[in-house]
């Protein structure tokens, strides 16, 4: 639908059609979309800690895009520590767990 609205100049520039669909579509414009899901996010009752941690990690990157992956691993995985009781973060933080896999196969 967007692309069909754009002027015929910018359908046939593929550098002036490729930044239109970045200023439209681009992770940078959906950045605080995708920071809200990753806050608002909690882990289902049936849920395996597994799948929890395999979405806050893809949010986490699509929300924190400009940061390198380190350090969206440990935004994930502070969010995935919020999401545990107090004793399981206590335990978490005594593995010293580093990425969200470590901390699964901790919980």
């Amino acid at each position: 639908m967007h692309y069909s609205s754009l002027p015929v100049a910018e359908k046939r520039s593929y550098k002036l059609l490729t930044n239109r669909l970045e200023q439209r579509f681009g992770s940078k414009r959906q950045q605080n979309r995708w920071l809200s899901k990753m806050q608002n996010r909690m882990r289902g009752k049936t849920e395996t800690i597994a799948a929890f941690g395999d979405e806050i990690r893809l949010l986490s990157q699509k929300a924190y895009s400009t940061l390198d992956q380190e350090a969206q691993e440990m935004l994930a995985l502070q969010h995935l520590y919020k999401n545990d009781s107090a004793e399981m973060r206590c335990r978490l933080m005594d593995k010293t767990c580093q990425t969200i896999s470590e901390a699964v196969e901790v919980v």
